[in-house]
């Protein structure tokens, strides 16, 4: 049986590298889409012998949201019953991986089986990960199954599953094996992911922006940080293949900023002002983008556009790590004001709250 790893990448040349030549020495083949990168990454899976990079011309446009459906039809192109391994590009296995309890592992599952891993999260440092009581800490990973050649994924959306649903139903831990998720390591990407995922989900019409920042803000919770040190253990191995671990590129413009400038060229900035996304200095960014002449962002400078009430809220967001009561209507506090016959149109008209377009 073949171990069968499925990666969607776009715009990855930071860390592509080092996921692929830690997976050439897990696995037999390495399956890639690629979300149209621009950065080299293509270039980079290219050059290793285990890599199929699947193009448009073998399976049609590779969309976001099926991008792993496509990876797991391609992987039945192999026979037999196989292991897939489901990874991100920023997501890096643990040294454990090249012990006799990978085979055994392995040994003990049939197919339909399995197994979730230790989903690590490095945090602002390759040297460092989150255990504390945040939503980065204690968190696991369905990513492995031994395919039964029948489940499939569901059809996609932005937040794709991972593997079938049917594998999650039955799958167990495995404690002994980890993934170290690179995602916030490097302040600008970090800021620059996260922004653009609102403002994504803001566009496809997903969630109310109010709705999107409460989701988001718990993500940046530093009140209570608890770091532990990386051990030897998980990157040793890789370090004694020729691994680098220290140099990961964090350039102040990304592809990232470029997609919202662009978003907001389409649909103007006061579009996204209710969205907690204006700590980031958008105007020098798109200086920067004019000086690499970047097509499709704004001509005209770009000013916050929010009135004080987003911004105290916004204000209050990164402070407590929660919607403002004003922000809730199902809190107490506003049921009372509805009783009095207050309405949301009186405080718009006030000017307290922004006006819901």
């Amino acid at each position: 049986m073949k171990i069968i790893a499925i990666l969607p990448v776009r715009n990855e040349s930071w860390i592509i590298r080092h996921n692929l030549n830690i997976l050439v020495e897990i696995c037999d083949e390495i399956l890639v889409t690629d979300g149209d990168s621009t950065d080299g990454t293509r270039e980079i899976c290219s050059s290793f012998e285990k890599v199929h990079l699947l193009t448009d011309e073998e399976k049609g446009p590779v969309k976001k949201e099926n991008r792993r459906k496509i990876l797991l039809e391609r992987a039945r192109d192999f026979e037999g019953f196989n292991y897939i391994l489901a990874l991100d590009a920023d997501e890096l296995l643990t040294g454990s991986f090249l012990s006799s309890d990978w085979k055994d592992l392995l040994n003990s599952m049939k197919p339909g089986d399995s197994r979730h891993f230790r989903w690590y999260w490095m945090w602002k440092s390759p040297q460092h990960y989150r255990e504390d009581d945040s939503v980065w800490s204690d968190r696991w990973m369905h990513c492995f199954f031994r395919d039964d050649r029948k489940s499939s994924y569901d059809s996609g959306n932005w937040h794709e599953a991972r593997i079938p649903k049917t594998y999650i139903d039955r799958s167990k831990e495995a404690p002994n094996f980890g993934l170290m998720h690179f995602a916030q390591v490097g302040k600008n990407r970090m800021l620059s992911r996260e922004a653009h995922c609102r403002v994504i989900e803001l566009c496809k019409k997903f969630y109310s922006s109010t709705s999107i920042n409460k989701r988001y803000v718990i993500t940046r919770d530093e009140r209570n940080i608890r770091l532990k040190r990386v051990p030897e253990e998980w990157l040793l191995p890789w370090e004694k293949i020729g691994m680098d671990f220290e140099k990961f590129s964090d350039p102040e413009l990304n592809y990232f900023d470029i997609e919202i400038l662009q978003f907001f060229k389409q649909f103007g900035t006061p579009h996204f002002a209710n969205l907690d996304i204006w700590d980031i200095n958008w105007e020098y960014k798109r200086q920067l983008a004019l000086d690499y002449e970047v097509e499709g962002i704004p001509e005209s400078t770009i000013h916050d556009p929010r009135n004080w009430e987003q911004r105290l809220y916004h204000s209050y967001l990164h402070r407590h790590i929660k919607n403002p009561l004003w922000r809730e209507p199902q809190r107490p506090f506003v049921q009372g004001l509805k009783k009095l016959g207050l309405k949301r149109s009186h405080f718009e008209e006030l000017g307290l709250l922004p006006k819901i377009k």
